[in-house]
């Protein structure tokens, strides 16, 4: 007992024996009845209800103990008269009780009035800032609101339903004229066979109003705080331990392309962050929820809108504590920069561009000087070397003036293939056999591509095959496509017995109302991702984080093909290689192309 602490003394018949318990053996007594139910969270006022309500019916004494001495308000009630006036309602009407009361309002005012207070306790009185148990049963009916009516209909639908258990929230008035919003928790004592005894209902009301207040206080600061944050022209986002998004501000949204409530609850890296960025980000958040820093600044990630739209932000992350100290939440402000960086790439594939056209216009000048320096000198090698063929009878010599003839051919052939890639400025176009267009290109680019062990096999019908179109062009397409192979070739690890190929061919495709022309190029590398596929001939388009030269080479080869009428389209399956079709229009003689077949 506490120092001070006035005794009181009660009669308890336990086991059919009188023996005298004092206040504080009584309790004693209630701690060890509550102990008995060690799944029940006793610092939840409104669990005492549960052991109180399983004390036999017969020890009154320790009955009466335990429910006037429980810290919430207790209230046993008897609803005999409310169950006759159930009975009286049709089973139909039972169905639908909230439109049963709409049209019939007073047999609802008789239930209420049917509502038999048989006890409540010390709190209750207290609570209810009422002297007696008597004022409290007189005034009771004053004490419902619109609310608690409507929570009494539900009870009674439960009672209907044969649900002996039930909680709800409703608000009260004391009898002082004071609203309250409370939780109530409602049990129907059970009989020896199980059968409800409804002049026994066990109510528990807990106060909850300061709680509730804090919770509206709480979030019209958050709805604040979201209008604010709405307002500006950054990305606010905050991730509870688990990543999962508590909040996300409108200009996030917008570039998700989403509502806040299906952006909401989403987990942030594993719904809207780049795939090549998930490990780097998941590794950041790991050590800032560990506590290795408190933020971390000019971190840039990619986000992915729900129409595939890939953005560059710029992130500042720092994290939310609680009153002990501990990690709750992670809270980034983010800046999009997506523009700034494809300015960044365009601006380097700019001057890459200027880059080479000096150099192709070196290439122009020094192919000029090959022709006068070069040409000449080879034309009087050749004719030499078939002069000597035509004199020299030792078959050994003779063969060996072929292979010099052979060879100064070829050598003739690349110098004068070189001064025809270099002639930017011819733009005539002319009939073209399309297999000495890809031949000239591949010639120019096979010798590199061999330094990477990969081999390029070409075939088809190329003889046959006749097309429109700029020589110069065409081969800069080409070179585009084989370069865009030869890359995802280097990015793809090959196994030992596998060879990394590039091929092309050519055929003549005949429909109804056409005969195309059709290069269809591929390659074993590394292929493109299903949701890249759409958006590689854009200019400049990356799907990696890094900043690197990207973009331009499949938007030219796009740009020459459909400028000469023609079609370019991409399949592609991760990690097994791409397929490249171009179709044009057959050109069977000058001045005409063939649209029938």
């Amino acid at each position: 007992m506490l120092p001070g602490e006035k005794d009181t003394s009660i009669n308890c018949n336990k086991f059919g024996q009188d023996y005298i318990l004092s206040r504080h053996q009584g309790m004693v007594l209630m701690q060890l009845t509550i102990s008995r139910f060690p799944e029940i969270d006793m610092n939840d006022p409104e669990n005492y209800i549960d052991p109180i309500n399983m004390v036999n019916s017969d020890d009154k004494v320790m009955y009466d103990f335990l429910f006037d001495n429980a810290p919430v308000s207790l209230w046993e009630e008897d609803y005999s008269e409310i169950i006759e006036l159930l009975n009286q309602i049709s089973e139909t009407d039972k169905t639908d009780l909230p439109a049963y009361f709409d049209n019939h309002p007073e047999k609802l005012d008789q239930m209420i009035a049917g509502i038999k207070i048989v006890n409540v306790n010390r709190e209750t009185l207290d609570w209810m800032k009422c002297g007696s148990k008597e004022k409290l049963i007189r005034e009771l009916e004053s004490s419902f609101t619109r609310d608690s009516r409507e929570v009494f209909i539900s009870e009674l639908q439960n009672i209907v339903a044969g649900i002996y258990r039930y909680d709800f929230k409703t608000k009260l008035v004391t009898l002082d004229g004071e609203e309250r919003f409370v939780s109530m928790r409602i049990r129907v004592k059970k009989n020896a066979l199980g059968e409800p005894l409804y002049n026994r209902v066990l109510v528990a009301i807990n106060d909850i109003t300061e709680i509730r207040e804090s919770e509206i206080a709480h979030r019209e600061e958050k709805n604040r705080t979201e209008r604010y944050l709405n307002l500006a022209n950054v990305l606010f986002l905050s991730l509870d331990r688990n990543g999962a998004i508590t909040m996300a501000n409108r200009k996030l949204c917008d570039i998700l392309e989403l509502e806040p409530d299906a952006v909401i609850g989403q987990n942030w890296i594993d719904s809207f962050v780049l795939e090549d960025d998930i490990d780097e980000l998941k590794q950041l958040i790991s050590n800032l929820l560990q506590g290795y820093s408190e933020e971390v600044k000019h971190v840039e990630s990619h986000i992915v809108s729900s129409t595939n739209e890939v953005f560059t932000i710029e992130w500042f992350h720092t994290i939310l504590r609680n009153e002990q100290g501990e990690i709750v939440e992670i809270v980034a402000s983010g800046n999009d920069v997506t523009r700034e960086r494809r300015l960044e790439i365009k601006n380097t594939e700019m001057e890459a561009q200027i880059q080479h056209t000096q150099k192709l216009n070196s290439i122009s000048t020094l192919a000029r000087g090959v022709a006068h320096e070069i040409n000449n000198p080879l034309t009087g090698l050749l004719n030499y070397a078939n002069i000597l063929e035509d004199e020299i009878e030792d078959p050994e010599l003779k063969e060996f003036a072929q292979g010099v003839q052979k060879e100064g051919t070829r050598v003739a052939k690349i110098v004068s293939n070189l001064l025809s890639f270099a002639r930017m400025d011819v733009k005539t176009k002319r009939k073209l056999k399309i297999s000495e267009v890809i031949e000239k290109a591949v010639m120019l680019i096979n010798q590199s591509l061999l330094t990477d062990n990969i081999h390029l096999e070409f075939g088809g019908q190329g003889d046959d095959l006749f097309i429109h179109g700029q020589e110069q062009e065409l081969q800069h397409a080409i070179l585009n496509l084989i370069t865009n192979s030869w890359q995802a070739i280097n990015r793809k690890e090959y196994q030992a017995d596998e060879k990394s190929l590039i091929t092309i061919n050519t055929s003549l495709v005949e429909n109804a109302d056409s005969r195309l022309v059709r290069i269809l190029m591929e390659d074993n590398g590394q292929g493109i991702k299903e949701k890249h596929i759409n958006n590689v001939f854009d200019p400049f388009y990356s799907g990696s984080k890094r900043v690197r030269r990207v973009g331009m080479g499949l938007a030219v080869a796009y740009g020459i093909i459909s400028d000469h009428g023609g079609s370019i389209s991409i399949a592609s399956t991760y990690g097994q290689g791409t397929q490249v079709t171009i179709d044009m229009d057959y050109y069977s003689g000058e001045g005409h192309i063939e649209k029938g077949a």
